[in-house]
């Protein structure tokens, strides 16, 4: 199966949320290492606001031919923390039970 991020040919299947922190979930992809590390950058500087993680995205923003992997990648981590909080019924803005 191609990578959804790129369309490289070779990938595997990642979990988007992380595996360590939420055990196993539907939320799965395949992706090429590449994108399965530019995911996790995305997912660890935008949904955990890591400092370290926020450097490595600003200065990705500024290296010649990662824009379009970089789009995708924030796209990806939106909707799928849509996904996310509609499943817990949880509101991403007050982060309160119960939906929307």
């Amino acid at each position: 199966m191609p990578c959804e991020g790129c369309g490289f040919p070779l990938s595997h299947r990642h979990h988007i949320i992380e595996f360590a922190e939420h055990g196993e979930h539907c939320l799965t992809m395949p992706l090429c290492p590449t994108c399965h590390w530019i995911l996790h950058i995305c997912i660890r500087a935008h949904v955990y606001h890591s400092e370290r993680a926020g450097k490595l995205w600003t200065h990705l923003l500024g290296t010649p031919g990662t824009m379009a992997r970089l789009a995708w990648a924030r796209r990806k981590v939106d909707e799928y923390m849509e996904t996310l909080f509609d499943s817990l019924c949880v509101s991403p803005r007050s982060g309160v039970s119960g939906g929307r």
